[in-house]
């Protein structure tokens, strides 16, 4: 009787393993992937349109005329920083360096005024050295960061552009979560990377 007893156990035990394996499991993957696929949207419904990277040509801290509206298949952070805003800076400085390998991130900054320009381009100065076209470095007076949609227009806010050079969003970047959220908008705003088709060849017919 007891080795019946054991053997009855032994199969409801399969039983149950063989259940959770059927049942249990692709519950929890569906779960799991609605939960990711609610999160993305939430991320996604965060995005506006706040109209377009301002189509002007502008003069950087090397001489450079460059137009933002014409960089192909980067995503912008556009920023206004003074000089003594040392916080902006680090919390920019912690994204560059997630994304510059990523090579799809451009920064351009903008300094309140020569001095600001001056320290932006000295903090940021070994990842620009890393990354070459990761930063452009401009000064205040330029026509573009006037027509930006940054709050008050006393810096600390960061505004964020598609590949489309759309305007999406701006952060404070002296908020709670608000760089969190700039992360999160940029791995899904970033283009995913291309891959080959792959080639067909034929077997050689004998």
């Amino acid at each position: 009787m007891e080795n019946q007893s054991g053997s009855n156990i032994k199969k409801i035990g399969q039983t149950l393993a063989l259940l959770l394996f059927l049942v249990g499991l692709p519950l929890g993957s569906w779960y799991y992937l609605r939960e990711g696929y609610n999160f993305r949207k939430a991320l996604f419904d965060d995005l506006k349109n706040l109209g377009q990277t301002p189509a002007v040509g502008l003069v950087d801290a090397r001489d450079s005329l460059i137009r933002l509206d014409e960089i192909a298949d980067k995503v912008l952070i556009l920023s206004e920083l003074g000089s003594e805003d040392t916080l902006s800076m680090r919390l920019l400085h912690g994204v560059a360096d997630q994304f510059g390998p990523s090579q799809a991130v451009v920064f351009a900054l903008f300094g309140k005024d020569s001095t600001a320009t001056l320290a932006l381009q000295n903090y940021f100065r070994e990842q620009s050295e890393t990354y070459p076209d990761m930063f452009l470095f401009f000064s205040s007076g330029e026509e573009a960061i006037q027509a930006l949609p940054l709050p008050q227009r006393n810096g600390r806010y960061a505004a964020l552009a598609d590949t489309a050079h759309t305007l999406r969003r701006v952060y404070d970047l002296h908020a709670e979560g608000e760089i969190n959220r700039l992360v999160e908008h940029l791995t899904i705003v970033i283009p995913g990377k291309r891959t080959a088709k792959p080639i067909l060849k034929r077997a050689a017919e004998k």
